[in-house]
């Protein structure tokens, strides 16, 4: 797993090419408007926190979709709970 995440391009180099496809794929995943741009967010962090954990030998558009997917389904959980509170 080290040697796929070293293969993988610096973050910031990943956010500057992919950070328009995160925040559609954030969006059509049903996470409200308000919080798009702090989902995205997620999606880095988590890709930054997690680099040498994850598997990069597929493609990076289907690495970044799956972290989005499950930090829309975050997000989509914080938004039920705060409208049951």
């Amino acid at each position: 797993a080290r040697e796929a995440a070293a293969a993988l391009p610096a973050v910031a180099a990943i956010y500057r090419e992919h950070y328009e496809l995160v925040w559609r794929i954030v969006g059509r995943l049903g996470v409200p408007a308000r919080a798009v741009d702090d989902a995205v967010q997620d999606v880095f962090v988590v890709l930054h926190r997690r680099r040498d954990e994850l598997d990069a030998r597929g493609s990076l558009r289907a690495l970044l979709y799956g972290i989005a997917r499950r930090v829309a389904r975050t997000a989509a959980s914080r938004m039920r709970a705060r409208a049951i509170s």
